[in-house]
């Protein structure tokens, strides 16, 4: 029995992977650009924004290297996560998790904070 496609059982397997997180990396700022400009947010700052979870507030400060810093670790985090969810399973369960769990729990808590601050919906 011969492959059907030259080659294909010979890349590694964490090659297509790593090129799945890079290009689930890219849909996913290249959305952010997009729905966070209709809000004001350059992708200068989205980038700083990404790069403050390591640098703090300075990462709006300290020059234009922060920008490629937050690119880096976006892209860091897309290839990672890329490698723990390779499955339709496992993709399928933490989507819901992040939406359900994660995403409602948040968006409860500042719900919350801003109607106890008197800030309403924005």
């Amino acid at each position: 029995m011969t492959d059907p496609v030259p080659g294909a059982l010979q890349r590694p397997a964490w090659r297509t992977v790593a090129l799945a997180g890079l290009l689930a990396g890219a849909f996913d700022i290249t959305f952010a650009f997009i729905f966070y400009s209709r809000q004001g947010v350059n992708p200068a700052r989205l980038l700083r924004g990404i790069a403050s979870g390591v640098l703090g507030s300075g990462a709006f400060t300290l020059g234009t290297w922060t920008i490629v810093l937050g690119a880096a670790l976006h892209f860091f985090i897309a290839v990672c996560a890329a490698f723990v969810l390779p499955t339709l399973h496992n993709v399928i369960g933490e989507l819901f998790s992040h939406i359900f769990l994660f995403g409602m729990g948040i968006a409860l808590g500042v719900a919350r904070a801003s109607s106890a601050r008197g800030l309403g919906a924005t």
